[in-house]
């Protein structure tokens, strides 16, 4: 029984505009066992493929690269750029001298007893699960002295390992990304809300220091302050501008909310949609242990560009096929909007014909959530 509605309406809908390149699926990782890291990697801009559009999974990759992925995904890769030089021998020239330099101050990377880092190795399986599981914030304290099995025991007991072996060869790309994938969602030293994937989904991601945040005086100083208090009944401190606290309105005669709807902060510019997405799972108590890169994954990134309305549709249908949910969804593709002649949109909705400006506070009344997109970058 399909008993979940989710309601799409777009006039023109795409869900931002970025650039072409962010987020597209490199073709020879499509319908394989790496396509779904590779694809959440890429939208998180952790990981690039090659120009050419591919990603060369069964290539190898080096100490250096490893450890530049890692301090990306821990969100410190600007202060690595900016900040860091390594005592080891061999990096003061290199590239990746402030990755590895920060890798280093951060116990993740250790250099050979001749102080040597040697980035450009291939950076062995036991290496990188050791690189990974000290991202992590584990020590030689927590898993033992005696390595590599501590750590090939670590990663293997948080599920970073399944299915891979590899040992003291070189690991591959494709590899490599299954295994930051999984480790994305893991503890980081034991605090269940630090993980790699909230540092990247963070709010403070957003305030750049070239950013000039809306000031309060935008309100008070223009006169406007007492419209928005008169017409909410909360307002809320934000960095940048006074919000209405809208997790905790509720409706009025002029006024349609779902009162306690959870919000998140997208991770970027171009994954607007399933961000959205995962709102509507909370909302129906539907999300479990999903995040937003499991909803990159399902959106099928086969158009240019942010998320599209097909796309949207792609991430429900794809939690129906993946994780057994039932969906009705209910778009602009089932609208057929129209205008009568005093210019007011018009739906066919359940079979009848219904004004839009009825219908919205009607659907949500029902309790249920309408996503609605936004074809103005920035908007």
């Amino acid at each position: 029984m399909r008993r979940l509605l989710s309601v799409f309406l777009a006039l023109t809908l795409v869900l931002g505009s970025f650039g072409m390149a962010f987020g597209a699926v490199p073709a020879d990782v499509v319908d394989t066992e790496y396509e779904e890291a590779v694809s959440a990697l890429t939208t998180l801009g952790i990981i690039d493929g090659y120009p050419d559009g591919t990603f060369r999974p069964d290539n190898t990759i080096t100490r250096a690269e490893l450890a530049k992925l890692l301090i990306a995904a821990l969100e410190m890769d600007d202060d690595a750029i900016r900040l860091y030089a390594s005592g080891l021998s061999d990096v003061s020239t290199h590239w990746a001298k402030g990755y590895v330099g920060y890798a280093d101050k951060l116990d993740i990377v250790v250099g050979y007893p001749d102080k040597s880092f040697r980035p450009q190795n291939p950076v062995s399986y036991d290496e990188a699960i050791t690189m990974i599981v000290r991202a992590l914030g584990y020590t030689s304290d927590d898993v033992g002295k005696v390595w590599p099995a501590n750590y090939v025991e670590k990663g293997t007991e948080l599920g970073i390992l399944s299915g891979i072996e590899g040992g003291s060869q070189g690991a591959t790309r494709g590899d490599i990304a299954i295994m930051l994938h999984r480790a994305m969602k893991l503890a980081i030293a034991g605090d269940k809300d630090d993980t790699m994937l909230a540092r990247l989904t963070s709010a403070d991601r957003t305030y750049e220091k070239w950013q000039i945040p809306y000031g309060e005086r935008l309100i008070n100083e223009y006169g406007l302050e007492g419209a928005v208090t008169d017409s909410t009944p909360s307002i809320m401190d934000s960095q940048y501008w006074q919000i209405p606290d809208f997790y905790n309105m509720t409706s009025s005669d002029t006024l349609t909310i779902l009162t306690n709807y959870k919000t998140t902060q997208q991770t970027n510019g171009w994954t607007c949609g399933p961000a959205s997405a995962l709102t509507v799972l909370e909302w129906y108590d539907m999300r479990g242990d999903l995040n937003e890169m499991d909803l990159v994954y399902l959106r099928q990134k086969d158009e240019p560009g942010a998320t599209s309305l097909r796309q949207m549709i792609n991430i429900f249908e794809g939690l129906e096929k993946n994780m057994g949910q039932k969906w009705d969804l209910y778009s602009t593709f089932d609208a057929e909007i129209d205008w009568d002649d005093g210019a007011y949109p018009y739906a066919t909705y359940e079979g009848e014909r219904v004004n839009l400006f009825e219908l919205v506070p009607q659907i949500l009344k029902e309790g249920k959530p309408i996503i609605v997109g936004w074809n103005d970058w920035g908007g």
